[in-house]
């Protein structure tokens, strides 16, 4: 099993990059892995995101740690189980960081999409709050808000069951062979003059192409590539990360 991630800061962004993303490895069997992308209206939007990737790993480190404990507890669960889980320890997180920090709802706007996958059964579980793209075996999925996402920070005060089920979207999926999840970043690869080429499309080559499949460094070529052969600039920020199920061949 390979994982392949890419982190991109757009042209448009002097100083910071408002995406960020997350992997653990948890247990035996388990990979937990998450993209944000902060709300560039909001407040320190790069900060968001990166919060949001220090909760997710303050909960993988939990989960770890109590896998410890109980080495078989892990292994009876669900990926969908698992996922909601480790989300439900986020979410009670976030509202205490809110409240430790004297945090208004505007500094902690971000999306996300997040995968808890079991690599033994090639099954997971992928919960959507704001927008993005999912590839599972080359089937890329849109969840497209229309530029509204609706952030979890609108519903920091709501239960986590009010807030997870009206304002999350799940899917569960099986037999994968290659997963992949995506902040909105690479639609958005143009050229200079902020236009798309016929020659290519770079949301689908970043996620489908066959190109340096099977290296950790599968993105991040690709992206080299298309900055290099086809003069693409990212307008927006990017982070993808990637699964596939075969032997590394770097």
């Amino acid at each position: 099993m390979i994982i392949s991630s890419l982190l991109e800061r757009s042209v448009k962004h002097r100083n910071y990059n408002e995406d960020a993303q997350m992997v653990s490895e948890i247990g035996r069997h388990w990979f937990v892995g998450a993209v944000m992308d902060g709300c560039s209206t909001a407040l320190d939007s790069h900060f968001a995101s990166a919060l949001v990737a220090k909760l997710f790993e303050k909960s993988a480190k939990a989960f770890n740690n109590k896998n410890n404990i109980f080495p078989t507890h892990l292994d009876d669960m669900s990926p969908k189980e698992m996922g909601i889980s480790f989300l439900e320890s986020f979410f009670q997180d976030i509202k205490q960081t809110q409240k430790q920090l004297a945090l208004d709802d505007i500094e902690i706007l971000t999306t996300y999409i997040i995968f808890a996958y079991n690599h033994q059964t090639k099954e997971a579980w992928v919960n959507i709050s704001g927008d993005g793209f999912i590839m599972i075996n080359d089937e890329i999925i849109e969840i497209d808000q229309n530029n509204a996402p609706d952030f979890f920070g609108y519903h920091i005060d709501e239960s986590f069951d009010s807030w997870f089920e009206n304002h999350t979207t799940s899917y569960e999926f099986g037999k994968i062979e290659t997963l992949a999840i995506s902040t909105d970043g690479p639609a958005k690869l143009l050229d200079i003059n902020r236009k798309t080429i016929e020659d290519i499309n770079p949301l689908e080559y970043m996620l489908q192409h066959s190109d340096f499949a099977g290296e950790k460094k599968e993105l991040r070529k690709k992206y080299e590539f298309l900055r290099t052969k086809h003069q693409l600039y990212p307008f927006d920020d990017i982070s993808i990360l990637k699964i596939t199920n075969a032997k590394s061949k770097v």
